[in-house]
């Protein structure tokens, strides 16, 4: 009896050895007895099994690829929406540009007409003239500066489109008989 039981306490040992090296070395072999052990009411082992992590690990790298794709999505979608803002952007860019470009021309004739006009104003009766034909000229031009200016305010700012080139443009210069009435001429 003695015997029997060294033999049974060797063979209990190294198969507890053996099963020990087993389940280091190989994951099959860790996978079949956490599988046996699996049954047992210990919650934490089952937490601490490779085969529980690598569920987790799956099931959280599924999440991923799947969340991932979503945002390629949106970011495709993004970049299309942000390509027509940029070209939307460049159009208005274009159009504010050559309106400035128009207004600076303007004003430059604007400046250049009031500038020239100045001599001739002082001339007697012939002065009438030269200031109609310059207001005249300044009130047109004014005009196609405030088109440009409602333009560029309607570009930058649609919600406040307050159109104010009516109040210049329909401005009248009165003729040079008129104003030759008026002054006893």
């Amino acid at each position: 009896m003695k015997v029997t039981r060294k033999i049974f306490f060797i063979i209990i040992v190294v198969s507890l050895l053996g099963l020990n090296v087993a389940t280091l070395v190989s994951a099959t072999a860790y996978n079949a007895l956490y599988g046996l052990l699996s049954h047992l009411p210990i919650p934490s082992l089952l937490n601490n099994s490779i085969a529980t992590k690598h569920q987790t690990l799956k099931h959280k790298n599924t999440k991923l690829i799947k969340e991932n794709k979503e945002i390629k999505k949106d970011n495709k979608l993004l970049k299309n929406i942000t390509r027509g803002f940029i070209a939307n952007n460049q159009q208005k860019a274009k159009i504010i540009k050559t309106a400035i470009k128009r207004m600076r021309i303007r004003t430059a004739k604007i400046a250049t007409s009031n500038f020239v006009s100045i001599p001739f104003e002082s001339i007697p009766i012939l002065g009438i003239d030269t200031i109609v034909a310059a207001a005249g000229t300044e009130i047109y031009l004014s005009c196609k500066n405030m088109k440009d200016l409602d333009k560029i305010n309607n570009i930058t700012n649609p919600s406040n489109a307050d159109n104010q080139s009516d109040k210049v443009c329909g401005l009248q210069v009165p003729t040079v008989d008129e104003i030759k009435n008026k002054i006893g001429l």
